[in-house]
Formats: C-alpha cells, sequence, structure tokens
C-alpha cells in the first residue's frame, strides 16, 4: 500500500513551488537580509565552529581525509592551472569557474579513494538533469551551471551537497538569484520522493564559484 503524505508536508512543498515560481517570474537577482524577508528567506551569517542556535545538518570533513597536493596528484592530470595559463578565449568568467570547480571536483574525489570511501561518491552521485533533478541551469544573463550533486546513497536522510558556478559577484551579506533557485529546486526534488516521504526538511549544501571578478 502507497505510503500517505502528511498533509503538512504537502502544504510544505505547495509553498516551495510557490515560492520558486515567484522569484523566476521576478526580476530579482540578489537577494540581500533585509529584501530577502519579502519573499520569505532568512540569510543568516555564518558561525565558525559549532553553533548552539541552529540545528547542524553537515559536519566538516575530517582533516584525516584530506589530502596533501603533490607532484603524484598533478600528474594524474589534475594540475592547477593559472588564469595566465588559459588561452585568450577560454578566459571568460564561466569557462574559468568550470575549471575551477572541476579541480576542486578531482581533489574531492581523490580525497575519497585516498581514505577508501569512493563507493560512497560513486553511489550517491546524482545526474544533473534526470528526473526529478530538472531546472538547474540557466544559459542567459545571469548564468548559472550545476555541475554536480551527491547525497547519501541509502537511508531516509534528504541531505544533499551540490556544486554549482555563476557568471557574478557575491558578497558574503546577498545570495544571488541562481543560488536560491537551485536550493529551492534541490528542496523540491527531495521532497518528490517517496524515501523521505517522513521528513519535513530538505538540506542542501551549496558550493558555488562565483565570477568574474
Amino acid at each position: 500500500m502507497p505510503a500517505s503524505e502528511p498533509l503538512e508536508r504537502r502544504q510544505l512543498r505547495h509553498a516551495l513551488r510557490a515560492l520558486t515560481s515567484r522569484i523566476k517570474n521576478s526580476q530579482v537577482l540578489e537577494f540581500y537580509q533585509n529584501t530577502a524577508k519579502a519573499y520569505d528567506i532568512d540569510i543568516l551569517l555564518m558561525e565558525l565552529g559549532q553553533s548552539k542556535s541552529r540545528p547542524i545538518f553537515f559536519i566538516p570533513c575530517p582533516a584525516s581525509l584530506l589530502l596533501t597536493p603533490s607532484d603524484a596528484y598533478e600528474e594524474e592530470g589534475r594540475e592547477f592551472h593559472d588564469f595566465d595559463a588559459f588561452h585568450p578565449d577560454d578566459k571568460s568568467p564561466m569557462t574559468c569557474a568550470y575549471w575551477l570547480t572541476g579541480f576542486v571536483l578531482g581533489y574531492a574525489y581523490a580525497c575519497l579513494r585516498g581514505a577508501g570511501h569512493e563507493e560512497l561518491y560513486k553511489l550517491g552521485e546524482r545526474c544533473i538533469d534526470d528526473t526529478p533533478f530538472k531546472g538547474l541551469h540557466q544559459f542567459q544573463s545571469p548564468e548559472w551551471v550545476t555541475r554536480w550533486a551527491i547525497q547519501v546513497a541509502e537511508g531516509s536522510q534528504t541531505r544533499i551537497k551540490a556544486f554549482t558556478y555563476h557568471n557574478m559577484n557575491g558578497t558574503d551579506n546577498k545570495i544571488l538569484r541562481g543560488e536560491v533557485m537551485v536550493v529551492l529546486r534541490l528542496m523540491i526534488a527531495q521532497l518528490r520522493r517517496v524515501r523521505y516521504i517522513e521528513q519535513l526538511t530538505a538540506p542542501v549544501k551549496l558550493t558555488d564559484t562565483l565570477g568574474p571578478s
């Protein structure tokens, strides 16, 4: 017998879809702490260390899992190229952000592999653009692209991490339209799944590479 979705959860999904449509149809490109409240969005500054006032959905990666970059690592084809090394035709903000994001993801995978945990990466990876993970890119200005997402392979926890890149600059006291849209769509996608029928939260950890500076 199919699981019955609680009313509170259906109302939450409806509210998320309505907010996504409202932002999509608006001309707002960035949200500050004061202006975001008009969209029922709270922007809270990051607290270093363990917060006593907020729930914790993600924990820091143990330092023991982090590899020290070495010549051997670079020989595998993951060496870091600085801006001057790029061909003039490949120096657009989005191209540079693409390569930087790829370098960070390659390093993260190397750390998992070195710790013997690469199977978690493979099992948890989600294919961007596959249902239900739709609408995570925008290719006209302002541009943003979601390159990769990963979640826990099994169980009932909705946590998901994603890597995106933008052609807009960001600051500590604002979030960009694309960041909000990606987070909302990932939340909606997670809450559509029967696997998470009992969950009323869908935490998203978004790592965003910003340009053009």
